[in-house]
C-alpha cells in the first residue's frame, strides 16, 4: 500500500481479516511496510524504534528500512545501530 498511513493500513487489514476470502487463503499474506521518513537509528534511536513498532502494529510482517546516511560507512553504521535495537 503506497502512500497510506499506518492507521489506514491497520484498518484495511482489519477489514480484510474479517472476510471469507482471508479465511480461504492457502498461505499467509506478507505485508511489507516502510517507515517514512527514513529512520536515523544513530541520531535518534527512540524515533527509529517507534517507527518500526508503528509499522509492526499496523500489520507489517516485513519492515523495509531506509536510513538517513551520508556515505557508505555511515549507512553501514546505521544498519549496525538498527540491529542493536533488537
Amino acid at each position: 500500500p503506497f502512500g497510506l498511513g499506518t492507521d489506514e493500513v491497520r484498518a484495511m487489514l482489519d477489514r480484510a481479516r474479517g472476510s471469507e476470502a482471508w479465511e480461504r487463503r492457502a498461505q499467509a499474506l506478507e505485508v511489507v511496510l516502510w517507515p517514512e521518513p527514513p529512520i536515523d537509528p544513530l541520531g535518534n534511536p527512540s524515533s527509529a524504534e517507534r517507527a518500526i513498532a508503528a509499522a509492526v502494529e499496523a500489520g507489517a510482517t516485513i519492515v523495509n528500512l531506509r536510513f538517513r546516511s551520508r556515505s557508505l560507512s555511515h549507512h553501514l553504521e546505521q544498519m549496525e545501530a538498527v540491529a542493536a535495537l533488537g
